[in-house]
């Protein structure tokens, strides 16, 4: 029978992949055990921290149920080892570089199950609860997502939405300068119902998806930080100009934003909310304001956003690309 604990044959054992608090190492994404990146031990925690992906490995596989440490109740159906190992090895192969973090990690997964399984499969479904479960995302990919109440987080796609407002219990509104997406099955399409506000300003989209499902949500990274380490001010992202748009060969995108770029994740996603284009692209920065230009000469035509993302904020715009 496999065990999930790494040395316990040399009588040394250091981590378990099951449970990785019992060797002091986080199971969750800057949950108990984690070790700060800026810390000088262990590189920044690069091995302690590894007990994230590691958790995320073991509940791929075999599956779970519980609350992580930030309070995010998870249930993952395993895929088994075979399948788990495959999407894994191929991430790392063809997706990772020595410069990834989780978000990337978490990117280049989901769309080495969807190269593998494809992309209505429920490997991928599985691979995105899963990331879901150990903190890196703040949203539980699901199918028929219900759009919440209140005001609408800006940039976000919501993806398998066969309403907005689904009751008369409360309101839905996106306000003025928010932006989101929505997309629905082939089949279904989506139904605006009372209680829901398009704010005059705000950027609305809606597009019908392939399938009904919202696993590959790019935006749903769980990003927080202690109050002892925010000693910055919050800036949100924003893009002064996208051109040419049109465009069929590259794409300039300027922008002002506080990170430096290091710590900017840019993406191109089609209609249907695929990334389909995360690198490598080539920014330049002179203090905030940073210019970044993206080859899509082998882009098909087509409706897509770019999406913009540092420690602070996300953002989208919409290109089109007319080859």
């Amino acid at each position: 029978m496999m065990d999930w604990i790494n040395g316990l044959e040399t009588g040394d054992p250091v981590r378990d992949y099951a449970n990785p608090n019992a060797y002091s190492q986080p199971d969750t994404y800057m949950g108990d055990f984690w070790y700060p990146p800026s810390g000088s031990y262990d590189k920044g925690g690069v091995h302690i921290n590894s007990g994230v992906q590691n958790f995320w490995f073991y509940l791929l596989t075999l599956g779970g149920s519980g609350t992580n440490d930030t309070n995010q109740t998870y249930i993952v159906t395993g895929i088994g080892l075979t399948k788990a190992a495959q999407i894994t090895y191929r991430n790392l192969n063809n997706y990772l570089t020595s410069a990834s973090n989780y978000f990337d990690a978490r990117e280049g997964s989901l769309r080495a199950a969807t190269d593998l399984f494809g992309w209505c499969s429920n490997e991928v479904l599985q691979t995105a609860r899963a990331w879901y479960a150990v903190g890196v995302a703040r949203t539980c990919p699901d199918w028929d997502y219900i759009v919440p109440c209140g005001n609408l987080t800006s940039g976000i796609n919501y993806r398998g939405v066969n309403s907005i407002s689904n009751n008369n219990t409360c309101t839905t509104t996106l306000a003025s300068g928010a932006n989101a997406m929505f997309s629905a099955t082939a089949t279904g399409g989506i139904t605006l119902k009372p209680g829901f506000t398009a704010t005059q300003g705000c950027a609305f989209t809606a597009a019908i998806d392939a399938c009904n499902e919202a696993a590959y949500n790019k935006l749903s990274f769980h990003h927080q930080q202690n109050a002892s380490q925010n000693t910055e001010p919050t800036v949100p992202i924003k893009i002064h100009s996208l051109f040419p748009n049109p465009a069929n060969n590259k794409v300039t995108i300027q922008f002002e934003s506080s990170s430096d770029v290091s710590e900017i994740q840019l993406s191109i996603v089609d209609i249907s909310g695929r990334i389909v284009h995360l690198k490598p692209y080539n920014m330049q920065q002179y203090q905030s304001m940073k210019t970044a230009m993206v080859d899509i000469k082998n882009f098909n035509s087509g409706i897509y956003f770019i999406y913009i993302r540092d420690k602070n904020s996300t953002v989208n715009h919409k290109l089109v690309i007319s080859q």
